[in-house]
């Protein structure tokens, strides 16, 4: 299946995380199929660049700082409206806020199709973006929602009348060849791992996971805990762990490229997170059969009821689920082969066929209301 034309995705910056992680995939696909297609990176920032780069991919940063993305800059609306006029794309498909709201303002009048693709279930709490949302529904063909949660935030806070469509996140095996789970269906025999990954931010509650490990100490239950990815809240993390005298137990890892290698050595992964679309982590625990504890806000449990346990949003209700995990080895050992046959649903080649036939529906429409 081939598109008769360019697809220009557009994002705000490519910083370590799912979405760039799915982008990086489609795009890699794309390429593959000998599709046409360029990304545009309106700030030009973020630590995948470099990921892009080096599978060549067609990456456009328009401009060099996150200042670029501030929602008052006419000078990167315009920029990025030059840049789709001389690209003339087929489509364009917009990611995240940023990506959204420059991407849409930018093709205002051009009569280009724009796909907005939403990540995560945050409801919009400034009250200038929450306007933005709805205003620019009108200059959206179509709304790409990551699970069945997404698409009641779409309909709720963006637009109930605009199509929308749940296509759920997918992984690409060739990345994993040759990569297979230290101890498969079974927890390492020495000391178990729990394993938090993603920017460290305060909806992820990382938090609540070094807490939970402090709470464990009272249990029969011998586990540490990785922490994988950077972000902002990295120092108060750093700080509740020596408060909490947890230093030989928790390791922080930052931003790494070798995420998978790690992830084939822990047992759990952790995701009590405030809010969540469908994490890419997520899909690639589920691929080498570490079960997960997530929590009621993370929409994976739309795929996976059956590979994952679900707690609230407290230490102590974390702490229980690993608990649970590690003092029951049938149940592990359930769940981990569960999450590793579902995986196997969610991969990239047929993503893209899926997103390929939303395009040419898209396009479809369009030449149809121009006859």
């Amino acid at each position: 299946m081939t598109i008769d034309g360019k697809i220009c995705f557009v994002v705000g910056g490519l910083p370590f995380g799912g979405i760039a992680g799915v982008l990086l995939n489609v795009c890699k696909e794309f390429q593959k199929r000998g599709l046409d297609f360029v990304i545009v990176n309106v700030s030009g920032t973020g630590e995948k660049i470099s990921d892009f780069e080096y599978h060549k991919l067609p990456l456009i940063n328009l401009f060099d700082s996150v200042d670029a993305l501030k929602t008052y800059r006419v000078d990167t609306i315009f920029k990025l409206r030059q840049f789709i006029k001389d690209a003339n794309p087929a489509i364009i498909h917009t990611m995240e806020f940023s990506g959204d709201y420059f991407g849409r303002l930018a093709a205002v009048g051009l009569d280009i199709p724009v796909i907005a693709h939403i990540h995560n279930i945050k409801s919009q709490r400034k009250y200038h973006r929450k306007i933005a949302n709805r205003l620019l529904s009108l200059k959206t063909d179509l709304f790409l929602c990551v699970s069945e949660a997404v698409n009641d935030v779409v309909k709720r806070e963006h637009s109930a009348k605009k199509r929308r469509i749940v296509l759920y996140n997918a992984l690409n095996p060739e990345s994993f060849k040759g990569k297979q789970k230290l101890y498969p269906y079974r927890k390492n025999p020495e000391v178990p791992i729990v394993a938090c990954v993603g920017r460290l931010v305060k909806q992820k509650n990382f938090d609540l996971v070094i807490k939970a490990l402090k709470s464990l100490e009272h249990q029969p239950v011998n586990v540490v805990l990785w922490i994988i990815g950077e972000g902002p809240e990295r120092k108060n993390l750093e700080s509740l762990t020596r408060d909490l005298g947890l230093e030989g137990k928790v390791t922080f890892f930052g931003y790494r490229k070798d995420v998978i290698d790690l992830l084939t050595k822990t047992d759990i992964l952790l995701m009590p997170s405030q809010y969540e679309g469908l994490g890419m982590t997520f899909l690639e625990a589920m691929y080498f059969g570490i079960p997960a504890v997530i929590s009621e806000h993370v929409p994976a449990k739309e795929i996976a009821s059956d590979s994952c346990l679900v707690c609230d949003t407290t230490p102590d209700s974390i702490a229980e689920k690993i608990a649970t995990l590690f003092s029951d080895d049938k149940l592990y050992e359930k769940l981990a082969k569960n999450t590793e046959k579902r995986s196997r649903e969610f991969t990239i080649d047929k993503y893209v066929d899926k997103l390929l036939d939303i395009y040419e529906k898209v396009l479809a429409d369009k030449s149809g209301k121009q006859r």
